[in-house]
Order: structure tokens, then C-alpha cells, then sequence
């Protein structure tokens, strides 16, 4: 039962790291929302922000929240690229397609990216991936750690001697493996020189509007956080409810055995959509151990608000049907409750825990 619920909540980090070096250690950064960026470099007017995906088990939220973040504000030009540059199949739901590929990114841009975002990869152990990650840092680009992409960037040599934060569920992982890295647990972000690191899926839209800031000013990120509902992007975060308990691991483990209520859920998607209602609905319903989300339309592949191009089952039939009507992360808060009804209160909690949200068990933003 205990390991059920633990596949659930994410894939465990893998051996790695070494032993705690007192003279690499880093004193801890400051509490501030304030994200310090180096200009665009020669010869761009506006910073490259590269988004880090594979090509099978990125996060979806983290992804496609990130994406919609920086594009609404329209202050740097943002490319999602993987080593394909194609199609690429999110974990735990939904399809879309990358602007290039590595080798197309690195052909245009010999220069690297300004910034750098990865976001929680399954395989994190990707030398392919890893490599690239410490190329564009070798090329001066920030770097900023989605959660559980920390543990990609810490595989990465990256965080050695630096403070960091992940997704709670994978910090005591990464504690364990990467001694040489300071983890904390009372910010939503951090940034230690020109690693910025977050904690997991809802904690980390803070982070985003606060490299809004960074990179466009605080007028546009005032901008886009009144866009998507978010009232501040203080970096003060309090998650010492979050933790794996006996009543998760029962709640998930008989949400998995009992497959003869296991159901394919649809959730209608039109061109135009917004790009995190959509993401956070489909990594809810996708997290409760009962339900199988799909996007689904009569049409075929849809574009979003933004211009991202999302693949969709047109002969879907769903035994139920879910709709994000909220915008924003609030979409998420809807589904919540949406879960709560259909599969009661515990089976909500134990998502909540795993897109790490307020509602989880006492962690709150500040």
C-alpha cells in the first residue's frame, strides 16, 4: 500500500551526490520576492527564456504554467524545446508540441539561453538532458528549478554549495542524495546567485510572476498576477503540514486496487483556451488513483491563448465530463472540489498533497 501511494505522489530520485563539504556551503539567501537577472544579452533587445522538456513525463503544470505566465507577459520570447522537438507526452495527462529541438535551439542560439526553466522530468536521470543543463549554465544563463526539476539541476552538479528548494515530496529525497546542496523548507523560491529554485506545482506560480518582475518590472508582474488571481508573490511559505500520512497511503492504495471504479474522464478543450486552467484540471483528475483524464474535441489539435498547440482525443467517451471554468490557478481550487464530491474528501486531500496546495494539510502561502 505504502509504495502505491508513494508512485503516485512522484517518481523517487535515484542514488547521487556526496558527502556534505563545510567549506562549499552557502550562507542562505535572503527572504525577499525580489529576483536578481542579469540584462539580455549582445545584441537582444528582450531576455530567451528556453523551457526544458522530454519527450515523455514532463510535468504538465509545471510546463504549460510556466509557458503561460511568461507569454502573458509578453516581456521575452519563450520557446519550449526537448531533445525531439515534436510531440511530446506529459506526465500525468495531456499532449503538446515543442517550438524546437535541442539541436535547433543550440543552431539558433549558440549564445544560450538568458534563463533556463526545467520542470519536473520523470527521467531525471537523462544524461542527455543533464548535459544540456549544465551547458547553458556554462553559458551563463539562470537556471530555475519547477519543483520537482530540482532534482534534474542537482544531477546537474548545479546546486552544489548553493541553498535550493523542491517539491516536498522529493526534498527529503534530494537531502539524502545531494548533501552538498543547503535544502530549506520555509520559502516558496529561492535564488542563490543564478540558480533559482521553487517548491512543488501550485507553490511555484509565485516564483513565475516574481521572474516576471525580474525580467519586465513589477508593473508587469502586478499585471499578470491580477490575471490569474494571484494577490502577491512573497516568497514567505509555511508547508510544515505537508507530510505523507497513514491516511494518504489508505486512501491511495484503495483508490488503485478498486479498478472497477476506475473512469476515463473527458475535459473539453476549445482553441483559445487558457493554458493553466486547463493544465492544473488535467493534473488533478489525473493524481486521484480513480479517473483518467482526456482533452477532448470534435475537431482535432487546438491552440491555446498563447499559441500552444495541444493534442486532443476526438473520439473520446468519457462516463464523466469536467469543465475548468475558473481561470488561473484558481481552476485549480475548482477541481478540488470538484474531486471532493465525486470521490469525497479524502481522495481531494491526497491530490492536494501532490500539487502541493494550500489545502493539502495547513501549508499556506504568506
Amino acid at each position: 500500500m505504502r509504495e502505491q501511494t508513494r508512485r503516485a505522489l512522484a517518481d523517487i530520485p535515484g542514488q547521487g551526490g556526496t558527502d556534505p563539504d563545510p567549506a562549499t556551503a552557502a550562507p542562505l539567501p535572503s527572504a525577499t520576492s525580489k529576483l536578481e537577472l542579469a540584462p539580455p544579452k549582445a545584441g537582444r533587445e528582450r531576455p530567451l527564456i528556453a523551457l526544458l522538456a522530454a519527450d515523455q513525463g514532463t510535468a504538465a503544470a509545471e510546463l504549460m504554467v510556466a509557458y503561460s505566465i511568461l507569454k502573458e507577459a509578453a516581456a521575452a520570447e519563450v520557446l519550449i524545446v526537448s531533445p525531439s522537438g515534436s510531440w511530446m507526452a506529459l506526465h500525468p495527462a495531456l499532449r503538446i508540441w515543442a517550438d524546437q529541438s535541442l539541436a535547433q535551439f543550440d543552431q539558433a542560439n549558440p549564445e544560450g539561453a538568458d534563463i533556463l526553466i526545467v520542470p519536473g522530468l520523470q527521467r531525471h536521470k537523462n544524461p542527455t538532458l543533464a548535459g544540456w543543463v549544465r551547458e547553458q549554465a556554462s553559458k551563463e544563463a539562470a537556471v530555475m528549478a519547477l519543483g520537482s526539476g530540482a532534482a534534474l539541476v542537482a544531477r546537474s552538479g548545479l546546486l552544489d554549495g548553493r541553498s535550493a528548494i523542491a517539491h516536498w515530496y522529493y526534498q527529503a529525497w534530494l537531502q539524502r542524495d545531494f548533501q552538498r546542496t543547503r535544502w530549506i523548507d520555509d520559502r516558496s523560491y529561492v535564488q542563490d546567485g543564478r540558480m533559482i529554485s521553487t517548491a512543488g506545482i501550485a507553490a511555484a506560480v509565485p516564483a513565475l510572476v516574481a521572474l516576471v518582475e525580474g525580467t519586465a518590472g513589477s508593473a508587469a508582474a502586478a499585471t499578470v498576477a491580477r490575471r490569474i488571481g494571484l494577490e502577491a508573490w512573497s516568497p514567505g511559505y509555511d508547508r510544515s503540514g505537508l507530510s505523507l500520512l497513514p491516511e494518504h497511503l489508505v486512501t491511495g492504495a484503495l483508490n488503485g486496487l478498486a479498478f472497477w471504479r476506475h473512469e476515463r474522464v473527458g475535459m473539453p478543450v476549445e482553441d483559445g483556451f487558457d493554458e493553466i486552467a486547463v493544465a492544473m484540471t488535467a493534473e488533478a483528475w489525473s493524481r486521484t488513483g480513480r479517473s483518467r483524464l482526456v482533452a477532448m474535441n470534435a475537431v482535432g489539435r487546438v491552440r491555446s491563448r498563447h499559441g500552444l498547440i495541444l493534442d486532443v482525443d476526438t473520439e473520446a467517451a468519457p462516463s464523466h465530463i469536467v469543465r475548468p471554468l475558473a481561470a488561473g490557478p484558481g481552476a485549480l481550487g475548482q477541481a478540488l472540489d470538484e474531486i471532493s464530491r465525486r470521490y469525497g474528501t479524502p481522495t481531494a486531500r491526497l491530490v492536494a498533497l501532490q500539487l502541493e496546495h494550500p489545502s493539502a494539510a495547513g501549508g499556506t502561502g504568506k
